[in-house]
C-alpha cells in the first residue's frame, strides 16, 4: 500500500491498520508456542448466519489485514494473518470461515491458510481452493461465529 492510499483511509480502517499491528505478535507467538491450538479456540462453530459484507467491504479488510503482516516485522504466517482477519471480522460482528487447505507438490505436502465469507475469499485469491484443496471436503471450511 502505498502513501496515497494510507492518506484515503479513514479513521475505521486506520484502527483496523493499528489493531492488527498489535494482534500479530500476539497471535504469532502463540501459535509457533503451541498456546492457541483449533481445540481451544474460543469460538462456535457455525454455518454462516449473520448480514454478509459487501465482496467489495470484506475483501477490503482482508487487503488492510494483509497490508499490516506485509509491513510486520513478524512476518506471519497465512494461518495467523487469517486468524488475525477472522478476530477482526468477529469484533464487527461479521461471520467468516477459517479455511485450510493441502495440495501435493513435488512430493511435498504443502498447506495454506485463508479466509472466507459467504463462500468468497476475503485475503486471497478468488480461485485459491482450486490450488488448494480444503481438508474438510464436506464443509470445506470451520464456520466461526462470532460471540
Amino acid at each position: 500500500m502505498n502513501i496515497s492510499k494510507l492518506r484515503s483511509l479513514n479513521a475505521s480502517e486506520w484502527w483496523l491498520l493499528l489493531t492488527t499491528a498489535m494482534l500479530i505478535p500476539a497471535y504469532s507467538v502463540a501459535v509457533r508456542s503451541g498456546l492457541y491450538k483449533p481445540s481451544r479456540w474460543p469460538l462456535g462453530v457455525v454455518r454462516h448466519e449473520g448480514r454478509p459484507l459487501s465482496r467489495e467491504t470484506a475483501r477490503r479488510l482482508g487487503a488492510l489485514v494483509n497490508t499490516a503482516a506485509r509491513y510486520s516485522p513478524w512476518r506471519p504466517s497465512c494461518l495467523v494473518r487469517s486468524l488475525v482477519l477472522v478476530e477482526q471480522l468477529r469484533r464487527r460482528n461479521m461471520p467468516s470461515n477459517l479455511c485450510i487447505g493441502v495440495r501435493l507438490s513435488d512430493g511435498q505436502l504443502m498447506a495454506h491458510a485463508w479466509v472466507e465469507q459467504h463462500g468468497v475469499p476475503v485475503n486471497d485469491s478468488v480461485d485459491i481452493a482450486n490450488e488448494f484443496s480444503p481438508i474438510d471436503t464436506e464443509l470445506g471450511c470451520l464456520a466461526l461465529a462470532h460471540s
